[in-house]
């Protein structure tokens, strides 16, 4: 719990380093304007990470799986409730960040119940023991970094394509996350607590060919529907 506070307080400086001097530094237009309001909830989804993290280590799995929940909740409701509003996705957006905020709280109100005045004072951002998991975690930065950059190339090209090219470009990537979300993240999120528990190499193994028996046929009936598209 002490070195959950360390880190809190460290990604929470580092956030809010990046996230205000951005929200100053776009440019106008539609796009930078959205961009602006949706920026505070980068802020919640990484402690909402965070929290989810101390959950798991703790053996709690069921809040971190459920918090989405919440997400999801909202800004469907505002989907419903803006859709006729002139000002739809702005508001939808402020929706979005009000989404994150929610889904963060109900992964900390556990959390905070532990906390102690205690824990508070003597909290180090930035402590020896947040440094020295600095590089593993860079290095995580650096290939989900890899991987967003690659993505928002895959919206230019598309763009470049067709002007219907990006939306084509994300109704296909949902239909082809659609197996990995159904199979993988499902019994990914089932077995994570057994393999927290038990760390045995014939649970990982079962955990593979299981979700490979699912995953792999359906990915192979995907392909029909390119051509039907």
């Amino acid at each position: 719990l002490k070195f959950f506070c360390d880190f809190f307080a460290s990604m929470a400086l580092v956030l809010i380093a990046i996230i205000i001097p951005a929200m100053f530094l776009l440019p106008s237009g539609d796009v930078a304007n959205l961009t602006r309001l949706m920026l505070p909830g980068l802020f919640f989804i990484c402690l909402y990470g965070l929290s989810s993290a101390y959950l798991q280590c703790e053996n709690r799995f069921f809040l971190s799986s459920a918090a989405p929940i919440a997400f999801n909740a909202i800004w469907i409701f505002a989907v419903l409730a803006f859709r006729y509003d002139e000002f739809a996705m702005h508001h939808l957006s402020i929706a979005v960040v009000v989404a994150f905020a929610l889904q963060w709280l109900v992964s900390f109100v556990p959390i905070f119940k532990e906390l102690t005045w205690s824990f508070v004072k003597t909290t180090r951002p930035f402590s020896a023991e947040v440094r020295a998991v600095m590089l593993p975690f860079a290095l995580g930065i650096l290939g989900v970094g890899a991987s967003q950059i690659n993505n928002a190339l895959d919206a230019l090209f598309a763009r470049y394509a067709s002007l219907e090219g990006p939306a084509y470009l994300w109704y296909a990537i949902r239909l082809q996350q659609l197996p990995l979300v159904l199979f993988g993240m499902a019994w990914s999120t089932a077995l994570l607590p057994a393999l927290a528990k038990e760390r045995t190499l014939a649970l990982l193994q079962y955990a593979i060919e299981k979700c490979a028996l699912f995953l792999i046929p359906v990915s192979f009936a995907l392909i029909p529907c390119a051509a039907a598209g």
